[in-house]
């Protein structure tokens, strides 16, 4: 059986193994948000959630190491991500602003598109050796001092699709940049700040932190596993798949939670 890493570096960049990671990361993403309108984020089921993102992610780093436009990539994502901000908003209305949130918070393809923008620019750093350590001290610093997300997953989800090159390439740190994205983009700081007194409880937080990254890990490797399975067939996604899946399924939730 291959490790994670090793998934991950030969996974196939077109086809059928792509469409159906997408197919299985959709699944799953619907039933996050199932839970999240419905069920008030049951807790064994908003684990399974945190390895959504992690997949799109993959996705777009693999259109990254592909070659892609970014400023072209961006173009054909940004009336996707306009269009799906109306749904978006409808369907995590409550969950959202019961938060105290003053500021609108952009849905996940604002962020899968500017983490392909962001990762074709890294790649023009990387050479320097402080380039690493200074993304995770600014992403850090930004994690504790604004804490409101204006990006679904914040900066450390648009960091995402840049580690998983990393990765893809073998460079030193890849992994651990991707865990350490993986952990503060699910982070509440709030959560944090409020047991800065209570050290049970920062044991019960790092106890669950490390329930997630297990979950993220073991589902990411039986998704890829399946997905790469694939590899020999023909694709079987319309192009614009995702594109048009996710708004749909947010007008969808949001009529039935409305009607209910």
């Amino acid at each position: 059986m291959q490790s994670l890493t090793k998934l991950i570096q030969t996974f196939p960049n077109k086809g059928a193994g792509l469409d159906g990671l997408k197919l299985m990361a959709a699944i799953i993403m619907v039933l996050d948000h199932v839970n999240t309108i419905f069920l008030d984020l049951h807790p064994a089921i908003w684990m399974v959630g945190r390895v959504v993102f992690p997949a799109f992610a993959l996705v777009a780093a693999i259109h990254v190491e592909r070659g892609v436009d970014p400023g072209r990539y961006l173009l054909k994502l940004l009336p996707f991500a306009v269009l799906s901000q109306i749904p978006y908003l409808w369907a995590f209305w409550e969950p959202l602003f019961n938060q105290e949130q003053s500021q609108i918070v952009l849905n996940i393809i604002f962020t899968l598109g500017g983490g392909v923008v962001f990762a074709c620019f890294a790649r023009r750093l990387e050479r320097y050796r402080w380039f690493l350590p200074a993304l995770v001290f600014v992403g850090f610093i930004y994690w504790v001092f604004m804490p409101h997300k204006i990006l679904e997953y914040g900066i450390w989800g648009l960091f995402l699709p840049y580690a998983f090159t990393l990765v893809m390439r073998g460079e030193k740190g890849g992994l651990c940049f991707v865990v350490l994205c993986c952990l503060f983009m699910n982070a509440d700081y709030a959560g944090l700040a409020s047991v800065a007194e209570a050290p049970l409880e920062i044991v019960i937080l790092l106890g669950s932190f490390m329930v997630m990254m297990v979950t993220i890990w073991a589902l990411g490797h039986m998704i890829l596993t399946i997905a790469y399975s694939y590899e020999t067939m023909d694709r079987f996604l319309p192009r614009y798949f995702f594109h048009i899946f996710y708004p749909l399924h947010l007008f969808v939730l949001a009529a039935l939670d409305w009607m209910l």
